[in-house]
């Protein structure tokens, strides 16, 4: 019983690490190449990827930590990222358990769907409430290459959250 608790606190430890190293990745200027002027958002696919593997309790654990990280570093009202990214996680891990199968297709279509909504709340409260000149280009200059850039490198989250949820696994005796 002690070695399963012990395998289970590892495991939650190596996640958050995980989420604090992608959020050093994902804020060093410079370290991950532009695509289209948009940088991918890491903290959405690795999230979204633990959701996957974990569930919705865990879903909603690290993307609340990711979107607290999120507020950390952003520009606008602080709970704001932890609330989408609350609901991104928790639609992820419902969605595994309930509608589709853990495989990097399911993986690749809700971390480029939270990273759509995700953006699209932030385009909906920072651009079209205000009728902003720049709003339509928010949609097509930034949340699409936004989009495909995370898509593009999902599969590096998913493998990655796999192997560390099979050797981690708490299932073995």
């Amino acid at each position: 019983m002690r070695a399963i608790l012990k395998n289970i606190k590892i495991k939650w430890v190596a996640y958050a690490l995980e989420m604090v190293i992608i959020f050093i990745l994902q804020n060093t200027p410079g370290l991950i190449p532009s695509f289209l002027g948009q940088k991918p958002m890491l903290l959405v696919i690795f999230a979204v990827s633990i959701a996957i593997f974990e569930g919705d309790v865990a879903g909603v654990s690290f993307g609340i930590a990711a979107g607290a990280l999120m507020d950390l570093t952003a520009s606008s009202v602080f709970g704001f990222y932890t609330l989408i990214m609350m609901l991104v996680g928790y639609a992820a891990g419902i969605c595994v358990i309930y509608l589709m199968r853990n495989n990097l297709v399911s993986c690749i279509v809700l971390s480029t769907a939270g990273v759509f909504f995700l953006s699209f709340v932030q385009w909906l409260f920072e651009f079209a409430i205000w009728g902003d000149a720049g709003t339509w280009y928010f949609l097509y200059g930034v949340i699409l290459p936004r989009m495909i850039y995370s898509a593009a490198l999902t599969p590096v989250a998913y493998y990655f959250n796999r192997s560390l949820a099979a050797h981690l696994s708490s299932d073995t005796e």
